[in-house]
């Protein structure tokens, strides 16, 4: 009878030991990720944080354990920011910053490959910021460049302008394209209908710098790229860049008042900003949760505008079902026809 107890606890024993030996989740991390990316990426990220109680995204519904999304959404921030915050000798610390960022760049896909990554049989090699071809971002709170920023392994498809530095330049200047596909060599950047181009190089795949040609007459151009990748010309596409000897700045962001908000103040509370160089019109705002349009502005120095505005408040207002307490940083960024601004400023929304 002895025998067979010890018989029948041998493979009780061999299963928890392949239990413990084998791993239970696989996955090489090659792209960054932020808040509303969507993709199996953004699912297998979910599933990775899900494997520690820290950093696990929620206890129960969307985002729990076997109930991952494909959707990058706040829970999922807040938990890339425990992640950071767990690991932060090897995240923030040798990036020199102090705070965790919810942007999963090149270090914190280092670290998630080093816990996760698929290896070639028989190997225990990872992948490092080096083999996945990946410029090693700063891991602090990302500025509206590092949003418009896109994989460098992804600079094979075809070209496609995201943003400017500027909006509004004069001739012989110099204006930072943001985007995807640009070639190191060979990339044209077209002024609409006006036959000129200026040519650059991409180091990185994601942005290019040219000089505005003195050539070129004052008016309001459509750019387009052109490279060996393809082009990013789009027929009867709306003119957005424009060329004056007349210099305009594109604004600023000194202060939010309040800077914090309850949720439960989504439509009756007003939020103003003040800053510089507003227009009368055409003042948007970019957020993680969403855009407002056309903000109108008298004086040039004050916007106003009430979170019930965002496309996406009732996504954070949801949120209260998870989480009980705490707040969540909500970038704010203007935009006008002369540029963007790139002060960092958030919105703390608090529950």
């Amino acid at each position: 009878m002895r025998f067979v107890g010890i018989i029948v606890l041998i493979p009780f024993v061999v299963l928890v030991y392949l239990s413990l030996i084998s791993p239970v989740f696989s996955y090489t991390f090659l792209s960054n990720l932020k808040i509303g990316n969507e993709g199996n990426d953004v699912r297998e990220l979910q599933i990775a944080l899900n494997a520690d109680n820290v950093t696990k995204i929620a206890d129960t519904g969307p985002g729990s354990p076997g109930n991952e999304t494909n959707y990058f959404g706040f829970l999922t921030y807040n938990a890339v920011l425990r992640f950071q915050e767990k690991y932060r000798g090897d995240i923030l610390t040798p990036a020199g910053v102090n705070s965790p960022t919810g942007f999963v760049g090149a270090l914190t896909r280092l670290k998630l490959n080093t816990l996760f990554a698929k290896t070639s049989a028989n190997s225990n090699q990872v992948l490092s910021p080096t083999d996945t071809k990946v410029p090693v971002l700063p891991a602090e709170k990302p500025t509206f460049q590092d949003l418009m920023k896109f994989d460098s392994s992804f600079s094979q498809v075809k070209p496609k302008i995201l943003g400017l530095t500027h909006y509004d330049a004069r001739r012989g200047d110099s204006v930072t394209v943001f985007g995807q596909g640009f070639s190191s060599e060979g990339n044209k950047i077209y002024f609409g209908n006006s036959g000129l181009y200026a040519s650059a190089k991409s180091a990185n795949g994601a942005e290019l710098v040219f000089i505005v040609p003195e050539t070129i007459s004052d008016g309001k151009y459509y750019l387009w790229v052109e490279n060996l990748n393809g082009t990013s010309f789009v027929e009867n596409a709306e003119s957005f860049f424009s060329v004056s000897e007349v210099s305009h700045s594109p604004p600023t962001i000194a202060s939010l008042e309040p800077q914090k908000i309850n949720i439960s103040s989504t439509s009756s509370s007003k939020i103003m900003v003040t800053g510089t160089n507003f227009t009368p019109t055409n003042n948007h705002i970019y957020s993680s949760i969403g855009m407002i349009k056309n903000i109108p502005s008298s004086d040039g120095k004050i916007l106003v505008f009430s979170l019930s505005d965002f496309e996406r408040i009732a996504e954070v207002v949801d949120m209260k079902k998870n989480v009980s307490n705490g707040s969540i940083p909500i970038p704010i960024i203007i935009k006008t026809d002369y540029g963007f601004s790139n002060e960092k400023i958030y919105l703390f929304i608090e529950f």
